[in-house]
């Protein structure tokens, strides 16, 4: 990945934060007076590729070299379009109980065989269902591999951020609150689909990731597995502020 970036990042492209657009390149400049990209530089494309296309939802941004300022300037911002992403997951809403007053989306490739995994994938705050579908390509890797994928999405109405409330015992216990919720989703992918009741996987992204936590806490005889990313251990807050 690195040698491949690093290819790419010195032909065409410098990577920075989403929030950046003008920063200082503090690196060595060649006869041209054109920056010289060291594997240090590629090493922080990487870096900034995943946190725009993972966190952000983005994917790359040009940089534009502004000769004998020693600045690189961010082009326009054009990301790509949710609607393709979007219009993969399909959303249901009557699964069953929704003590959570949470949204189901759930992707289903055509060519899924009996018996297929079912995993399911909890978003980020400020994310939606369809946002970190695109920046991760669950929907595309379900086409590759032929599993079926589940993406609850937190409402607003319950949190103001749209992260799921993975801090809150009413929300992650068993037979409450999203936690609940979720787990209505679940079994109704198995009576509705055919995947299989012992292949059933987890994970999530930062607040997802902390729901993840709570969902394998509180439903172990449910899932085969799961995967957390950049979340906090169950119990590890019980309000915003900790």
């Amino acid at each position: 990945l690195r040698e491949a970036a690093w290819r790419r990042v010195r032909k065409l492209y410098i990577f920075g934060s989403s929030t950046t657009r003008d920063f200082r390149y503090r690196g060595r400049f060649d006869a041209g007076g054109q920056p010289k990209l060291s594997p240090r530089t590629c090493i922080c494309a990487v870096q900034h590729y995943v946190y725009d296309g993972v966190l952000k939802g983005l994917i790359m941004r040009p940089r534009q070299f502004l000769p004998g300022t020693g600045r690189l300037r961010v082009a326009p911002l054009q990301t790509p379009s949710l609607s393709s992403f979007s219009q993969r997951l399909k959303e249901h809403e009557n699964f069953g109980d929704n003590p959570g007053a949470l949204r189901m989306f759930a992707y289903v490739p055509s060519s899924m065989r009996p018996g297929a995994p079912l995993v399911v994938i909890l978003h980020g705050c400020g994310q939606t269902a369809a946002d970190y579908d695109k920046g991760t390509g669950w929907t595309d890797l379900a086409d590759q591999l032929g599993f079926a994928i589940l993406a609850p999405e937190q409402d607003r109405s319950n949190n103001i951020n749209g992260c799921f409330n993975w801090f809150q015992v009413g929300d992650t216990s068993r037979g409450h609150g999203e936690a609940a919720s979720i787990h209505s989703m679940i079994e109704w992918m198995i009576e509705h689909h055919p995947v299989s009741r012992s292949q059933v996987f987890i994970t999530g992204l930062s607040a997802g990731g902390a729901m993840t936590a709570a969902m394998l806490a509180a439903y172990p005889d449910v899932f085969a597995g799961g995967a957390i990313i950049a979340g906090l251990p169950l119990g590890a807050a019980s309000n915003v502020p900790e």
